[in-house]
């Protein structure tokens, strides 16, 4: 028996089996009391509730609960929508969801439904921003984000041999474009990452769609194989070089909801992994 094996027999148990269950679990433990500018009494109330909702099966899957956190949810968005993430308000659709699945005779298939259409939904719309945003799909987006995104630079000096310095230069360049929008042209070093950029440009587009079409198609075994697979190698390839945590569980909690058997354990895993590789990353930096 292997360590991970071994862990795994430990932990298994312990986690909920059922899907909704399951996803109510990761969202209470990593996605919902911690949103910026919460305040303390927003933040300790959410927790408390968080709190009951951990040790608590029963709690867990009250709709109240979650109604609860929901308008706590929405008020907070509604009061600062212009200064939030757009992931913080899918984490409310979420919320929402597992309200409305523990309303229902069967509340597994209902949240597992919800889970499927929020990920699809959500990665359909992102497609279809790529495929009509000019700036994304001639490789813009990216061979910006490389020379002056300190993550994408640190891709771009491991993989098409980009240096530092010149990376340096091309930030000092734009940010004095931006400064004196009339001063002279600068020359962007953009050969040395064009390649990178037209790789990190295809990917997403393929990946993104690829998702939003598994988890919108049919529900039978092969589709559902194919959605988690998908959805976890985006989540492995992309918070590998952005380390956006709150969005990345929020991820895994929808995919806990919508998966099964082992796809629903690699989702578990992929939390730890997630929370551990954030500080990780910041220090490589």
């Amino acid at each position: 028996m292997t360590t991970f094996e071994a862990i795994e027999r430990r932990v298994g148990p312990l986690l909920p089996l059922d899907a909704a269950g399951g996803a109510a679990l990761a969202i209470v433990l990593v996605a919902i009391p911690s949103l910026p500018k919460a305040g303390p009494y927003a933040t300790g109330a959410v927790a408390v509730l968080a709190i009951l909702a951990v040790v608590s099966r029963e709690v867990r899957r009250h709709p109240g609960i979650w109604a609860l956190i929901g308008a706590v949810h929405a008020f907070l968005l509604a009061r600062d929508w212009y200064r939030l993430d757009n992931h913080d308000f899918l984490i409310l659709y979420a919320v929402l969801a597992l309200a409305v699945a523990f309303t229902t005779e069967d509340p597994e298939a209902s949240f597992r439904t919800q889970a499927r259409c929020l990920v699809g939904l959500a990665f359909a719309l992102a497609t279809g921003w790529k495929l009509f945003s000019g700036e994304f799909i001639d490789g813009t987006f990216f061979t910006h984000a490389q020379l002056v995104d300190p993550r994408f630079s640190r891709v771009a000096e491991l993989v098409s041999g980009l240096d530092a310095a010149t990376a340096e230069a091309a930030r000092e360049a734009i940010a004095a474009a931006v400064r004196e929008p009339v001063a002279a042209a600068v020359t962007i070093p953009t050969d040395q990452v064009r390649g990178l950029a037209a790789l990190f440009t295809g990917w997403g587009v393929a990946l993104e769609g690829g998702i939003a079409v598994t988890m919108l198609g049919p529900d039978r075994p092969r589709w559902r194989a194919a959605r988690s697979l998908l959805l976890l190698v985006f989540m492995g390839t992309t918070y590998l070089v952005v380390p956006v945590v709150r969005f990345g569980l929020l991820l895994a909690a929808l995919g806990i909801g919508q998966s099964e058997g082992r796809w629903r354990t690699a989702f578990w895993w992929s939390i730890p992994a997630l929370v551990a590789w954030g500080p990780i990353w910041q220090a490589l930096q």
